[in-house]
């Protein structure tokens, strides 16, 4: 009888608690408002269900949210979200915005590890790509080449097809094609000339609209 009072008792203490949340804990105290589950302790932890990858990839229709620690592969904390698991990367594997220190550049890297090309983006539009072949591509310039601090500065980036060089190497430039300048200031000053070709430092620098 006292048995069957205790179970009553804990069912009935269960059902009221679960109007407002489950507290689990050592002393007692109701769980937060905002919580449906509060745990507390102050020498314990919780154990989330550990399995291996191929574990974790078996789940039927994993919910959005789903938290297990996977075992093996790349070890750690793993969540379902939008269709794919989603790893949990810690300091240690992350790179931060703010720079990174104790790195070692036979090991820390960024880049990919599988067959895919590395882009890099401005604005949300695609500026630089290096291939997973090596090549070094330049995006969404107009098929221009602009290297060097304000170079191509003022171009329009339509479809000029020049290759600009060196500190404010054609800086002016807005709509001339066709265009290779090289070196300090090299067609600093052309606006719609084409088809020239300025090498070395100020090289056809009042150059503004001439052609070759």
């Amino acid at each position: 009888m006292k048995i069957m009072f205790a179970c009553i008792f804990c069912c009935i203490t269960v059902l009221c608690n679960a109007q407002q949340g489950i507290a689990i804990n050592e002393d007692g105290s109701g769980p937060s408002p905002s919580a449906i589950l509060d745990i507390k302790s102050t020498n314990k932890g919780m154990l989330v269900p550990r399995v291996s990858q191929d574990q974790k990839n078996g789940i039927v229709t994993p919910a959005n949210g789903l938290l297990v620690f996977q075992t093996d592969g790349q070890a750690g904390f793993y969540y379902f979200s939008g269709g794919e698991w989603v790893f949990l990367s810690t300091d240690k594997t992350s790179w931060s915005n703010t720079g990174n220190a104790g790195t070692t550049n036979t090991i820390d890297f960024i880049g990919t590890t599988d067959a895919q090309d590395l882009n890099v983006r401005t604005n949300n539009v695609d500026r630089l790509r290096i291939s997973q072949s090596g090549q070094l591509e330049i995006l969404n310039t107009g098929q221009s080449v602009f290297v060097g601090q304000q170079a191509g500065e003022s171009d329009d980036l339509t479809n000029n097809y020049n290759v600009f060089v060196g500190y404010r190497a054609g800086f002016s430039n807005t709509t001339g094609n066709f265009n290779l300048a090289s070196g300090y200031r090299a067609m600093n000053s052309n606006i719609n000339g084409y088809r020239n070709t300025a090498l070395g430092g100020d090289a056809l620098f009042d150059n503004t609209s001439g052609y070759n």
